[in-house]
């Protein structure tokens, strides 16, 4: 019987023994619980390793040694979690990818009151002087024959490389490198361009040097994209 379905009555009927049991079997359900998040926010390091896209958040009242211990937890479980900054209750992260960054925020939860200011995830650039580099992925596309072409003129638009293409059950897949700046909504677009039978997998791939007017956004502190 789960928490949801014990009603007061039930508490009320229940012996001691049947009390301490199912006081257990809530306890071992919120210990899963909490691996299964840690896993999740875990797993980030086999899809990336590196901390490639912020998020700005907000937390709730706390002093700042309470902050810090669990900031510190969470980068230690939570790996390749960083935090770019952390000033008074606001707080930018950074992680390998959204779901990695999600994970991360339901387990601050567990210690503190979190809410987002409202911006999206953006690209973590790497600066050093003038010089800036962006991360890119290595995007594996399967796309129907037919619609190989248009595909390809979507991976140029986004300022991609083409690696190669090869024959798939189904159709073609295309091994390409595209900046993370520009995949914002490619899911959409590929959908779009393949009436839906497109789909495609991305890891991080290297930062290499950013396009000169992507470095001076980013160097006069403009968010990009």
């Amino acid at each position: 019987m789960s928490s949801e379905d014990t009603s007061e009555k039930d508490f009320l009927d229940m012996t001691e023994e049947e009390y301490s049991a199912w006081e257990a079997r809530e306890a071992k359900k919120h210990e899963e619980e909490e691996r299964e998040r840690d896993a999740k926010a875990g797993d980030a390091r086999e899809r990336s390793g590196v901390a490639i896209l912020s998020l700005d958040v907000t937390v709730g009242q706390v002093d700042d040694e309470r902050l810090n211990t669990v900031l510190k937890s969470a980068v230690d479980t939570c790996p390749p979690l960083k935090v770019l900054s952390a000033k008074g209750r606001e707080v930018t992260l950074a992680g390998a990818d959204v779901p990695h960054l999600e994970a991360v925020v339901e387990r601050l939860k567990r210690d503190v009151e979190v809410s987002f200011t409202g911006t999206r995830p953006a690209v973590v650039y790497l600066t050093e002087g003038q010089i800036v580099e962006e991360p890119t992925m290595t995007v594996l596309i399967r796309t129907p024959a037919d619609d190989l072409g248009t595909v390809l003129a979507e991976v140029a638009r986004l300022q991609g490389g083409i690696e190669g293409t090869t024959e798939v059950e189904g159709g073609k897949e295309i091994e390409a490198v595209i900046p993370l700046r520009t995949m914002d909504g490619f899911t959409t677009s590929l959908h779009g361009l393949t009436r839906g039978e497109g789909s495609y997998q991305h890891k991080f791939r290297a930062y290499v040097p950013a396009p000169k007017d992507v470095a001076a956004a980013v160097i006069s502190g403009n968010r990009w994209p």
